[in-house]
């Protein structure tokens, strides 16, 4: 029941409660008095609270300029519209439609979002802007891109521990590891038994039912959620920091890989954006397969048992570029959106004065 009300519920069910709190919200605005307005999404609707908090901005000079950062697609995404009746995805439309055209400028975390939503409202081109993600290394007790990069097995235990950071979900599916080890049950049974995929919550759903029906469920396991300022001691454990995602999300940059960037283990990624791979390639912080090939993935398990038993590095390109992953992280990326900022903020003086 729950499923169907978040499917057919316009916008988002986070709505109603937005809506409650939105005089509460414009009080909060007009006592801060920003010079900027900067929203976030999912979920959606809280782009339509900041409209309604952007008129309680700037005093009689007028609003202050709006950003609305949607990092991924809202409507041009099928597999967040999969399921939802055609009525809802119409009113959808219109809500997104209508946060544009109100926006003053309009932030993505990938060039295919981007592309995609210039194509969709080439009128609205001129606002939209790609702003990459990011890591936080002032958040984390160890420094970032410390120790050996040598992609070395982390631990001297025999076993090769694949670390996904989060809990697998639709979205994030368990679904590509589940048919590999699958192929390693069949012809490398002995490989599978020294495998752990880790996660911070136990198989749920059809991931759960496919890892039962294929043999396979013992390989997973889960790991309590940490502090995200404690996180790198516990990636720095891993073997493999694998990046999955729903095959039809093929525009999107999964956050995953941010945090990924500076911890100095490999990544397997799985993603089926080219912008993913090509972001792996040029860091040099691991292999992209095919989520739908599980008999490479499966080689690669296996290779990375083999090469666990000699001792030596995993088989797999790490070579970490320290620049290029610097370069992500959050002091150097959030540069783009305060020139944004400072470019709206000139533009709107340059207005009033002009008034």
């Amino acid at each position: 029941m729950s499923q169907r009300i978040d499917q057919a519920f316009p916008v988002d069910t986070w709505l109603p409660l937005f809506l409650w709190r939105a005089s509460a919200a414009r009080a909060f605005a007009q006592r801060v008095a920003p010079d900027v307005l900067w929203s976030t999404a999912d979920p959606w609707s809280s782009h339509l609270l900041a409209a309604l908090v952007h008129g309680a901005t700037g005093g009689a000079e007028g609003p202050v300029p709006w950003i609305a950062d949607f990092r991924d697609p809202w409507t041009l995404c099928a597999v967040r519209s999969r399921g939802r009746p055609g009525w809802t995805r119409a009113l959808d439309r219109r809500a997104e439609t209508w946060i544009l055209e109100r926006a003053d400028a309009v932030t993505y975390t990938a060039e295919e979002t981007h592309r995609r939503s210039t194509a969709s409202w080439p009128h609205l081109a001129r606002k939209m802007h790609v702003l990459p993600n990011a890591y936080d290394s002032s958040a984390w007790s160890e420094a970032p891109l410390d120790g050996p990069l040598d992609g070395q097995p982390a631990r001297g235990d025999g076993r090769l521990r694949v670390q996904f950071f989060g809990a697998f979900r639709p979205l994030s599916p368990a679904r590509p590891l589940i048919a590999a080890l699958a192929v390693l049950r069949e012809i490398a049974p002995e490989a599978l038994a020294r495998i752990d995929i880790c996660s911070t919550a136990p198989l749920a759903g059809e991931d759960c039912a496919a890892a039962v029906g294929a043999g396979v469920a013992e390989a997973f396991c889960a790991v309590a959620p940490q502090p995200y300022e404690a996180a790198m001691r516990t990636l720095r454990q891993a073997d493999l920091l694998l990046i999955s995602t729903e095959p039809g999300r093929d525009d999107i940059i999964p956050a995953k890989l941010w945090d990924y960037l500076p911890v100095g283990r490999p990544v397997l990624n799985l993603s089926p954006n080219p912008e993913t791979a090509a972001l792996v390639a040029s860091t040099g912080v691991g292999v992209t397969l095919a989520p739908g090939d599980p008999l490479a993935i499966a080689a690669l398990l296996r290779a990375c048992v083999d090469a666990i038993d000699r001792g030596g590095p995993l088989p797999l390109r790490f070579s970490p570029n320290r620049e290029r992953i610097l370069a992500y992280d959050a002091g150097s990326v959030t540069s783009g959106l305060v020139s944004l900022a400072e470019g709206l903020m000139r533009s709107r003086r340059g207005l009033v004065e002009a008034l």
